[in-house]
């Protein structure tokens, strides 16, 4: 049976205009190593002007620890103030295969759209969808569609 695990309290952040060049990404990453954050899902997007956006994904409760390891980082990284949100939480399709094929991934961002729920990140692993959404665009019935979906096979 695949599982369909909601998960609250995650946090979004976006730094904005940072440093496109080698090094950046590790100089932050060491930072929030070092401040004991884990981080979710990272992601350096370049952008016109050797700048980069950067976006990650933690649990709410380390966002202070986040703010720290930022201005840690900030000689090298550069950027403007982080952009937070803390009302993301995360949904877990635990137990599909995503092996060799995009259709468990269509699937969900399918069943979002229907849903009016925007999907602000994702990531896969060989079991499993991992799907960032706002809170305010979670509903049980979303939960149930996405039930009904992957366990009707």
């Amino acid at each position: 049976m695949i599982e369909i695990l909601p998960r609250f309290n995650i946090a979004n952040i976006i730094l904005r205009n940072v440093k496109n060049e080698p090094g950046v990404g590790g100089e932050l990453l060491n930072k929030l190593n070092e401040a004991g954050v884990i981080v979710e899902y990272f992601n350096a997007t370049p952008e016109i002007n050797e700048q980069s956006t950067i976006t990650m994904i933690v649990m709410a409760e380390e966002v202070y620890k986040v703010m720290s390891a930022v201005n840690k980082a900030r000689k090298k990284i550069k950027g403007e103030n982080p952009e937070i949100s803390t009302d993301i939480m995360e949904i877990r399709i635990r137990g599909v295969s995503v092996k060799g094929s995009g259709k468990p991934l269509s699937q969900a961002f399918t069943i979002c759209g229907r849903k009016k729920v925007n999907i602000i990140a994702t990531y896969t692993t060989p079991i499993s969808i991992h799907l960032y959404i706002s809170t305010k665009d979670f509903t049980t019935e979303l939960i149930d569609e996405l039930q009904k979906e992957y366990n009707s096979k």
